[in-house]
């Protein structure tokens, strides 16, 4: 195949060089680009590529006809000219206007630069590629495509300045924790705990230590790492001034405490008057709840540090009731309810009791209603219409959710039941040891 590209025109073997570095297929206005040249230039240098069969072109695109083929173009380019290649084309793409056309090439662009680096030396361009690489892995991110975001990410931070965290501390922490969160959601549990000792080590604030805590709870959680767990909890909390209990006696005295501070931070609210709780504001407060809620999760699975989850629950609830709600406020109403299984005080059950809301009385889709929803829903003894009729139920009750959505929790009678919604679907996360979690979506808001 080699061979037979060389027999052909100088110009299309240049071409098809180029097209090459792009990929398997390109559009006629990227070949253009990278070509350096016009649409009609790119239909000319091509033609005889067509015209022997190794390329096809559709509309405004070309495409090789075969791998082999892009892969033997590709050969053409003696090695040590390959980086060199890649970068010239980056450039042309990045040269590009108008901006909102570089936000759409970003992996292009990044694609191309990342493949010759090495040549990259000067200190602007660095950075501009830097921001590239942060762009492209903040969307591949959000995307769920971890694996690319962790290799974008990695060149990020490969790509910053010696003396980032003093002159570019903001954008340094944020790319760094991304980074953390992609290497252990992808499995490298070490390089993860090795970057958020980086990240403790030059935080500037308690409310960034606790992101960075926030993040080792959750990759020690998912390495079986229960002892670190802990420790990461222990430390998180302490930076907003909450002593740990150590002992058995301790822990029990502290539960009971907040407990007792629920009904005073209540100051004589119904349950159904928390729909309209406002919401916090503070960053220190939504990471502290973000904190406990994430501890919540973890320890439903803890065995021999399982009574921490009273005290745990109870203080959430009292932050809460206290300072506002987010949404993450649910799963410290969840927990607060199962804390009367878990601590040997039946607390959840007469605070989620006769008075809680129906999905009828819910009338504002507020963080707080979907707290109180969601543990009267867990907790509160399902009546014989909910068992017999759950889908219609199930519609009923998610007129509450934005849009139509909410979360739906069943036990039915007092016991686990299977029946769930017809048209309800596995969700992504169950907490604790309830297995039947399924998010619904009414039919009316499809």
């Amino acid at each position: 195949m080699v061979a037979k590209l060389k027999r052909l025109p100088v110009a299309t073997q240049e071409a098809l060089q180029r097209f090459a570095c792009v990929g398997h297929s390109a559009t006629v206005a990227i070949l253009a680009i990278v070509q350096g040249g016009s649409a009609e230039a790119v239909h000319a240098d091509l033609w005889e590529a067509l015209r022997e069969g190794l390329v096809s072109r559709r509309s405004d695109s070309y495409g090789f006809l075969h791998d082999r083929v892009q892969e033997a173009a590709y050969a053409l380019i003696p090695e040590p000219r390959r980086p060199e290649a890649h970068v010239q084309i980056g450039r042309r793409l990045l040269a590009r206007p108008p901006q909102e056309a570089v936000n759409d090439r970003v992996f292009e662009i990044v694609n191309q630069l990342n493949r010759g680096v090495a040549l990259i030396t000067d200190l602007s361009e660095r950075d501009t590629l830097r921001q590239l690489n942060a762009q492209a892995g903040r969307r591949a991110k959000h995307a769920t495509a971890y694996a690319a975001a962790r290799g974008y990410l990695h060149q990020a931070t490969a790509l910053l300045r010696p003396e980032a965290w003093r002159t570019q501390y903001e954008e340094t922490f944020t790319v760094y924790l991304e980074r953390c969160e992609c290497e252990y959601l992808t499995g490298h549990f070490d390089v993860a705990q090795d970057l958020s000792r980086l990240m403790l080590e030059n935080a500037r604030s308690d409310l960034d230590r606790a992101q960075v805590y926030r993040l080792r709870i959750r990759l020690s959680q998912l390495a079986g790492r229960p002892a670190d767990v802990l420790t990461a909890l222990r430390e998180a909390l302490q930076l907003f001034g909450i002593t740990w209990p150590e002992s058995t006696v301790d822990i029990q005295a502290a539960s009971e405490a907040e407990h007792r501070a629920v009904a005073i931070n209540l100051r004589g609210r119904r349950v159904t008057e928390l729909v309209d709780a406002p919401a916090a504001t503070d960053p220190t407060v939504q990471m502290l709840i973000s904190l406990i809620a994430e501890s919540l999760f973890v320890a439903s699975g803890w065995t021999v540090q399982h009574s921490y989850f009273p005290w745990l629950a109870t203080r959430g609830i009292n932050v809460c009731l206290r300072h506002g709600h987010t949404a993450e406020s649910s799963s410290l109403y969840e927990g607060y309810a199962r804390a009367g299984d878990c601590g040997g005080f039946a607390v959840g059950l007469r605070i989620f009791g006769p008075g809680a809301p129906s999905g009828r009385e819910v009338r504002q889709p507020a963080p707080a209603g979907d707290c109180a929803l969601s543990s009267w829903l867990l907790y509160q003894p399902v009546a014989q219409s909910h068992r017999d009729e759950p889908a219609r139920s199930a519609s009923e009750l998610c007129r509450f959710g934005a849009g139509g959505r909410c979360l739906v929790r069943w036990l039915c009678g007092g016991q686990r039941s299977g029946a769930v919604p017809r048209e309800g679907r596995p969700a992504g996360r169950c907490r604790g040891d309830v297995p039947h979690v399924r998010a619904y979506r009414h039919p009316e808001s499809q």
